[in-house]
C-alpha cells in the first residue's frame, strides 16, 4: 500500500481453515444466483454522514457463477483502472474495472488444494502486485505472490519461513496478508508463519522486493505468537506494519521500518482481544490503523509522535482503511445485526472520517441468505467523490457466496 491508498485486508482467525478463511459465519454452499445490478430492494445499515454527501451503491461483480467467492482487497491505479482480488472456490480470482464494468482476469492458481489472494497494490497500470497463499497436496500453506504486467499475471518466486531441524527441512505454514508498493523496485509484503521450533506457534513474516527478487527480512519477536495483517508505506525509509501479538491475551502490534531495521512502536489497547487489521498513511504524521477489540471497532491514529485511540462508530470489526486526504478517510468491515433462527445476521459496516470525527455511513446489504451475510474486507479511495469497497454476500438459503462490490459516488 502506498500513501493515501490502502487495498489490504486482514484475515480473521475464525473457524473455517488453518488460518481462518473469511470473517463471518455465512455458509459456503452450492447454488446459482445473479448479483444485484442496483441497490433497489437491498437492505442498508446505519445512517448517512453529513461529512459524506454521496452514497454507496452495489456494482455488479464479474463473479456470478461460483459456489464460493470472496473479494478481499481493492487497489486503484486510476479512476478507470481498479483491481480487486480474492478467491473463487479453490482458485485465485482477479477482477478489473475499466471505467464502465468489472471483468474477470485470468490468474495463476499453483496450489493443487487451495489458492487465495488477500491483498493487492499498484505501482502503475502495468505494474500490480497481489499476495496470499497456496496449499498443495501436502496441505501446507505456502506464500503466494503474483504480478500483473498489463498483459498477464504470473507467479513470482517468494520465500517461505521453513525451518531446518536435525539437518532436515521442516515445512511450515506461511501466509501473506498485506502488500504495499513504494515504487517498482520497492515493495513490502507481510503475514505470518508457523514456527515449528515453538510447537507451531505463529510468528510475523515480512518480505521485500528489491526489483529483482523477494527475500525475508528479520522482524522483532514478541509474545508467544505474532500476526501481521496490513502494511503501508510513506517512503522507502518510512514503512508501517500492523497486526497483533499474544502476551496474556491478544494485543495490538505496530512495527516500523526506518530504512534499516524493523522495530516495535508502542500502541494502545482497549478491553481484550485487540487486533489491528489494516493501515493507511496520509503522510508521515497522519496515519490510521483499524481493527477490533472486545469493545468492537478499534481505530488508532499516529500524529508523528505517538499512537492514540480515536472513538469510532459501533460495530464488530473494521477490516480495511483508505485515505483520500486528511479530512477524507474511509474504514469498512462488518457487524452483527440480530439473529435469525439463532444464527447471526451480518451487515456491512462503513465509516467516514471528516477531519474531526468518525461517523457511520449507510451501506447496501444485498444478501438474501438466512440469515443474511454481508461482509466488506477491502476499501480504496480514488478521490473525495469516488471510492470502492469489496467483500462478499450470500444468496437465498446461503446456497451461494458471491463477490460484493460497492462504490461511493457524489451526484
Amino acid at each position: 500500500m502506498r500513501v493515501m491508498r490502502t487495498p489490504i485486508l486482514a484475515m480473521v482467525l475464525l473457524a473455517g481453515g488453518a488460518f481462518g478463511v473469511v470473517a463471518g459465519a455465512g455458509a459456503e454452499q452450492g447454488g446459482v444466483a445473479k448479483p444485484p445490478t442496483t441497490t433497489q430492494g437491498t437492505r442498508t445499515s446505519s445512517t448517512s454522514s453529513p461529512s459524506a454527501p454521496g452514497a454507496w451503491n452495489v456494482v455488479p461483480s464479474a463473479s456470478t457463477s461460483s459456489r464460493s467467492t470472496s473479494l478481499k482487497a481493492v487497489a486503484v491505479a486510476a479512476a478507470n483502472d481498479v483491481w480487486a482480488v480474492g478467491w473463487r472456490d479453490s482458485s485465485t480470482v482477479i477482477e478489473r474495472w475499466n471505467g464502465s464494468a468489472w471483468s474477470g482476469v485470468p490468474s495463476p492458481s499453483p496450489g493443487s488444494s487451495s489458492n487465495r489472494l488477500n491483498a493487492v497494490d499498484v505501482a502503475g497500470r502495468n505494474d500490480v502486485w497481489a499476495v496470499g497463499y497456496s496449499v498443495g497436496a501436502d496441505q501446507y500453506y505456502r506464500t503466494l505472490i503474483e504480478h500483473g504486467d498489463g498483459a498477464r499475471w504470473s507467479v513470482v518466486v517468494s520465500p517461505n519461513a521453513d525451518t531446518v531441524s536435525h539437518k532436515r527441512l521442516t515445512l511450515s505454514n506461511n501466509q501473506l496478508n498485506g502488500v504495499a508498493v513504494v515504487s517498482a523496485t520497492e515493495v513490502w509484503a507481510v503475514g505470518q508463519y508457523a514456527n515449528q521450533f515453538t510447537n507451531g506457534a505463529y510468528q510475523s513474516l515480512i518480505e521485500h522486493w528489491d526489483g529483482t527478487s523477494w527475500r525475508r527480512i528479520d522482524t522483532p519477536i514478541l509474545g508467544s505468537e505474532a500476526f501481521l495483517w496490513g502494511v503501508a508505506a510513506v517512503s522507502a525509509s518510512d514503512v508501517w506494519a500492523v497486526g497483533s501479538y499474544n502476551d496474556s491475551g491478544s494485543k495490538t502490534l505496530v512495527l516500523h521500518w526506518n530504512g534499516a531495521t524493523w522495530s516495535v512502536v508502542p500502541s494502545p489497547n482497549t478491553g481484550y482481544a485487540n487486533q489491528l487489521r489494516a493501515i493507511a498513511a496520509v503522510n508521515a504524521n497522519d496515519i490510521w490503523a483499524v481493527g477490533s477489540s472486545s469493545n468492537g471497532t478499534l481505530t488508532l491514529h499516529w500524529n508523528g509522535a505517538t499512537w492514540s485511540r480515536v472513538t469510532s462508530p459501533p460495530g464488530l470489526v473494521f477490516e480495511s482503511v483508505s485515505a483520500a486526504s486528511p479530512s477524507d478517510v474511509w474504514a469498512v468491515g462488518w457487524t452483527y445485526a440480530g439473529l435469525i433462527n439463532l444464527k447471526q445476521i451480518e451487515n456491512a459496516l462503513i465509516a467516514h472520517w471528516d477531519g474531526s470525527a468518525w461517523s457511520a455511513v449507510a451501506s447496501p446489504n444485498p444478501s438474501t441468505g438466512t440469515p443474511p451475510v454481508n461482509n466488506l474486507y477491502g476499501v480504496a479511495a480514488v478521490s473525495s467523490s469516488d471510492a470502492w469497497a469489496v467483500g462478499r454476500y450470500t444468496t437465498a438459503n446461503n446456497e451461494q457466496q458471491l463477490g460484493l462490490i460497492e462504490r461511493y459516488t457524489v451526484p
